[in-house]
């Protein structure tokens, strides 16, 4: 992929984005992607996950660094940029099956049912299918690829990142993929066609592309064969319409991290994809999606009012799905927990509630239950924190910072909160988001709909000072 994006920005850059992978280095040809791996007894029927054979990710046969694919993962890839799609299975048969395939629009993107979203439905359907479609291009480019050793925090090392294909922000040493940008461009263009007169912000800057013609090249291919533009500039236009401003404040804007937690992407570990819908600065629908999630369904969308359902990686939604009561929520704590800072080692969910923590700098200074209950680790980005606590694996979440970005906490927060959590500000009040940044006092602070008073009010109290 990395020889085919230089060859693009070599010279080639005239020809569509299809002609530049019609073909790879060594005569590969380019066929079908299998899929495979583990699937949740929930949604085996709906949904395959893209990993792997036998649930992993394939060793890469090449030196470098982060996402440095094998020729292996080349064909795979490859074959997803030519076809767009990936193999599954579909619910249903003769007629029933028909009429998903029709629905879908043969992309295997779900338009979605989304009745039970009331006057919202028509968005609630096309942020399903435009996350479905950006989570299937991400599952795609993660079953083979190399990743690079995990670690704490959001930075990584500019040693970890293999030109081509990903590069570190100046100013915060966070990494940044083509996949973002391909994501970016994908989605713009698809609301844009559904809701024109709606705004955009996106967190990626296409001049970021601009200055990297191999980057740009390969995000271009993977944007234009998962549904995107297949322009250069057309493409480049629409990843800069998230930075358009907001002259109107009370206009709709749809707001995408299209890749949040690119380290998770990185390194094996967890990322998100997320969408919301914003009316006067207030999130009425969010959608986040997890490609490598197996214990649920991989996307939950929300409606404001309207509750929390779940969809599949790929074809129709929402699932019959109901999120079991926790083991966690099972038991009985006595909080706080004894103020003394030494002695036995506690365990989240047996001890204490389990609980969520960003950034991890704070970790000295939030200790909601006692200084011997610490928040469990789950890397990387706020979003997976948020996606946890909706689907009950954690009691809460702290946002131990008061300054933030809108597409970093957006749809996570309709999410707790329509999946019968609290999601507020630290103290206590509902958070707006006026513009690409906002100010809450106290940072944020969640709980989950299993989460006792008594957990929830700790919580509050651990916020940062106001």
């Amino acid at each position: 992929l990395a020889a085919a994006g230089a060859a693009v920005a070599g010279g080639v850059a005239a020809r569509s984005a299809g002609q530049a992978f019609a073909s790879l280095p060594g005569g590969h040809r380019l066929g079908e992607i299998p899929t495979g791996g583990a699937r949740s007894p929930s949604h085996a029927a709906a949904t395959s996950v893209v990993r792997g054979h036998g649930g992993g990710l394939v060793p890469c046969l090449s030196t470098g660094g982060a996402l440095l694919l094998g020729a292996t993962a080349a064909v795979a890839v490859s074959s997803v940029l030519r076809r767009g799609t990936i193999k599954h299975r579909r619910r249903g048969s003769g007629a029933q099956g028909a009429a998903g395939r029709a629905a879908r629009g043969g992309d295997g993107s779900s338009s979605g049912d989304g009745a039970w979203a009331g006057g919202l439905a028509a968005e609630v359907s096309a942020a399903a299918a435009a996350v479905q479609r950006a989570m299937q291009l991400c599952a795609a480019l993660a079953r083979d690829m190399k990743t690079v050793a995990p670690s704490l925090g959001k930075e990584m090392a500019a040693t970890d990142i293999t030109a081509g294909l990903a590069y570190i922000k100046p100013g915060d040493s966070t990494p940044v993929t083509a996949a973002d940008f391909a994501i970016q461009g994908l989605i713009s263009t698809m609301l844009q066609e559904r809701f024109p007169n709606d705004y955009f912000m996106g967190e990626e800057d296409a001049g970021d592309l601009r200055s990297n013609e191999e980057l740009c090249a390969l995000a271009l291919a993977l944007s234009a064969k998962f549904g995107g533009p297949s322009e250069r500039e057309a493409f480049l236009k629409a990843v800069d319409r998230g930075l358009e401003p907001n002259s109107d404040r009370t206009k709709r804007v749809w707001v995408l991290d299209p890749i949040d937690g690119t380290k998770g992407f990185m390194t094996g570990q967890s990322y998100v994809i997320g969408l919301a819908l914003l009316v006067d600065g207030d999130a009425v629908v969010g959608a986040m999606g997890v490609p490598n999630e197996e214990l649920n369904p991989p996307l939950m969308v929300a409606a404001k009012g309207q509750g929390l359902r779940w969809w599949p990686l790929q074809g129709d939604g929402p699932l019959a799905y109901e999120v079991p009561v926790p083991t966690w929520a099972l038991k009985e704590y006595e909080l706080p927990l004894a103020a003394a800072s030494e002695g036995p080692a506690l365990t989240a969910g047996e001890d204490y509630p389990p609980w969520l923590l960003s950034p991890q700098s704070a970790r000295s200074a939030c200790r909601p239950f006692g200084p011997l209950a610490p928040a469990s680790e789950l890397c990387c980005g706020a979003m997976i924190k948020y996606f946890a606590v909706a689907a009950g694996r954690a009691a809460g979440f702290v946002q131990f910072e008061q300054k933030l970005k809108t597409w970093d906490h957006a749809c996570g927060l309709i999410c707790v909160e329509e999946s019968g959590g609290r999601a507020t500000d630290g103290v206590d009040r509902r958070v707006l988001f006026p513009d690409r940044s906002f100010e809450v006092a106290g940072g944020v602070v969640c709980s989950s709909r299993w989460a006792t008073p008594e957990a929830r009010a700790l919580l509050l109290a651990s916020a940062p000072p106001r």
